[in-house]
């Protein structure tokens, strides 16, 4: 048999990772094939298997491995022919993610202090660098901040043996613990002395404070009971992360105010009254008053005080003190003060009456140093009555019989030569005597009445009157409105005390004189007329007013000629001299008397009655001349022009020819002296 040459073809496949051995999470692997085939056919398809369930086709890949791990790569190449090989790499692949992690202070830490940050960083073979963002770099987990009120970023950053790095940060802030706190009831002179502590510190993770008397508390708010007079100093310890410390500290004044309370005065002894002066020291932090003893307090808060003790007697000052926890604290037992003098008072049987008598005087004087000399003194001129030595009951008595306000003192000095007095006053009124004076004659009407005394009165008077005629008056001098009559006429003048004395008078009061008249008279303008005015017999005398317009303003029945209407105003007087007054109005008016319109006119040139025109007496002026035809027809007009003035006029012509003979109608309106205007209408008559 024939040899026959059988040649054997396929593919050897093969490649080369790039890196051969490990590479880092998310970054690419490269991978080279080195397959090969026979001499002939080609390699047409390459499929790459990664080992975390990915392929990729191609004579070359790049992949990322999303995973850590150990994977096996495998390639599968197929030529021409369709022929395949595979090939698994012998070693796997190290995949790695390194992870940077470490724990610090929670919220801030002490500066000065070395930090031990605890690393929990994981990898393989992993290289540590730190930084601590205050500019320093180091590979320790271990570092001291210098400055505190700062925030930094401590920052690591770890790399494995495949050179995979990982970085992690976390913000360090550095601050000193601030001790800081409030404290409320820190003094008072009562104990127990309850005071509350609150605590505002911050940056601190412990506190605890010392009381001051060996008490202690890690409340942040809390209250002590101090229990012991004494000053305390409260402090507060903070303490921060790290073992930094800060403290702050207060007073607690649980104060003895009867150790610091001083109480200084002056003088201690004087005579009728001390103005005594004080000087206080009291405990901080209080509130006080000083009772002086007399009842009188001072709560001013001021520490020099001044008091007037007024009567005798001794006193005793006390101090009372409040603090802000509402305790009340007397304080006393000072050294009293002495007044040293007499209390005079008496009291009179009366202290008014009316012209005299006999007052007695009870004497209740009280003293606290004896009595060496009483002495009553009376202003209205008697002689001073003295007792030495006294008593404290001397009663005497005094005649007074002038008017007046007498003052009486009783004058007392005690053993000591202390001296005060007491006054009080004897009001001795006047009885009034009055007396009633009037005019010699009097009239009806307001009449006036004066009031007189018959003596000097020094009190004020009360005047009441009676005028017999059913009116009274209070008034020192009415004026009262009388009829004619006789009458009795009484006045009554008394005092405030009642001290009062009557007269009365006889009067005649004398009717007015009587003028009977009309009130108003009415009379054409420029007429006089006579005013007829008639009197009683008795008139001696008469006076019109205004006088003007009149013939006569002394006489009965005066003639009054008017242009304007005039009020006239006569006085009387009759033989008692007694006064009477009437008035009339006298009103003018302008009536067809005061004017004349023709009734014909003959203008013909003879120089008699040839125009028509208004005239009359107490004429002002003509308003409006208006003549009519017997159709209606104006003939002639004419306005504003001179009363009584022919030139005026009309003449008899119409349109610059004479008018026929005839009838005609006149309208005119004339204003009188007293401003009155007359409207006039009629016909006259032309003749030719």
């Amino acid at each position: 048999a024939p040899n026959i040459n059988v040649n054997a073809v396929g593919p050897t496949a093969s490649f080369t990772p790039t890196p051969l051995v490990g590479a880092c999470k998310n970054s690419p692997v490269a991978l080279t094939s080195t397959s090969v085939s026979g001499p002939a056919p080609a390699i047409t398809n390459s499929t790459w298997t990664f080992g975390d369930g990915q392929t990729a086709s191609g004579p070359d890949a790049s992949h990322s491995y999303t995973d850590t791990g150990f994977f096996h790569i495998s390639l599968q190449v197929t030529d021409t022919y369709g022929c395949t090989d595979t090939y698994v790499s012998p070693d796997s692949i190290q995949i790695t993610s390194p992870i940077a992690k470490f724990a610090g202070p929670d919220s801030f830490y002490c500066p000065g202090v070395p930090l031990h940050f605890i690393d929990s960083s994981q990898g393989y073979n992993i290289l540590e660098a730190w930084s601590y963002g205050d500019g320093s770099a180091t590979d320790s987990a271990v570092h001291t901040y210098v400055t505190a009120g700062q925030i930094y970023t401590a920052k690591l950053t770890v790399t494995d043996k495949y050179s995979c790095t990982a970085t992690f940060t976390k913000p360090v802030t550095i601050q000193k613990p601030v001790a800081t706190f409030d404290i409320a009831d820190t003094t008072a002179i009562c104990v127990p002395l309850q005071t509350e502590f609150t605590s505002h510190s911050q940056y601190y993770d412990s506190l605890y404070w010392d009381f001051g008397d060996g008490s202690t508390s890690t409340l942040p708010v809390t209250s002590h009971f101090y229990n012991t007079l004494d000053t305390f100093v409260a402090k507060l310890y903070v303490q921060g992360p790290g073992g930094c410390l800060d403290s702050a500290s207060r007073r607690v004044l649980a104060l003895d105010p009867t150790a610091i309370t001083k109480f200084i005065y002056s003088p201690l002894y004087h005579c009728d009254s001390v103005a005594a002066t004080f000087s206080l020291v009291v405990p901080g932090y209080v509130s006080f008053a000083v009772a002086f003893g007399d009842g009188q307090y001072d709560s001013t808060g001021d520490t020099m005080l001044s008091h007037l003790y007024r009567n005798p007697n001794h006193y005793s000052p006390s101090i009372t003190m409040t603090d802000a926890t509402g305790c009340i604290f007397g304080v006393g037992g000072f050294s009293p003060i002495y007044v040293l003098g007499a209390t005079p008072f008496f009291s009179p049987n009366k202290h008014s009456f009316c012209d005299s008598s006999l007052v007695t005087f009870t004497d209740f004087t009280i003293s606290n140093n004896g009595y060496a000399r009483e002495t009553y003194t009376f202003s209205d001129g008697s002689p001073e009555q003295t007792e030495q030595p006294g008593s404290g009951v001397y009663n005497v008595s005094n005649y007074f019989n002038k008017a007046g306000a007498w003052p009486v003192i009783l004058t007392v000095s005690t053993d000591s030569g202390c001296t005060e007095s007491y006054a009080d006053t004897i009001r001795v009124y006047q009885t009034p005597h009055p007396a009633i004076t009037t005019a010699s004659l009097l009239c009806a009407g307001l009449v006036q009445f004066d009031a007189d005394l018959n003596a000097p009165q020094v009190d004020t008077i009360t005047w009441a009157w009676n005028f017999g005629n059913g009116q009274t008056s209070g008034a020192e001098n009415p004026t009262v409105r009388m009829d004619a009559g006789n009458y009795t006429i009484t006045l009554k003048a008394s005092t405030s005390l009642g001290c009062a004395d009557t007269t009365s008078k006889q009067v005649t009061v004398n009717p007015l004189p009587e003028i009977k008249g009309p009130n108003q008279l009415t009379t054409p303008l420029g007429i006089p007329v006579t005013i007829p005015f008639t009197y009683s017999s008795d008139v001696t005398s008469y006076v019109w007013s205004p006088p003007t317009n009149l013939d006569c303003p002394t006489c009965p029945n005066p003639v009054a000629t008017l242009l304007l209407s005039t009020q006239y105003a006569v006085t009387v007087t009759d033989t008692n001299n007694c006064k009477a007054i009437d008035s009339i109005f006298i009103k003018t008016i302008c009536t067809t008397d005061n004017i004349f319109v023709p009734n014909t006119f003959s203008p013909n040139g003879d120089g008699v009655n040839d125009v028509f025109y208004p005239r009359g007496k107490s004429l002002y002026n003509v308003q409006s001349l208006s003549i009519f035809n017997r159709w209606g027809q104006m003939v002639f007009q004419r306005r504003d022009f001179p009363a009584n003035s022919q030139d005026m006029g009309w003449d008899g012509n119409f349109n610059g020819h004479p008018a026929p003979a005839d009838a005609y109608v006149y309208i005119v309106e004339v204003i009188c002296e007293n401003a009155q205007v007359v409207a006039i209408h009629g016909s006259v008559t032309l003749v030719r």
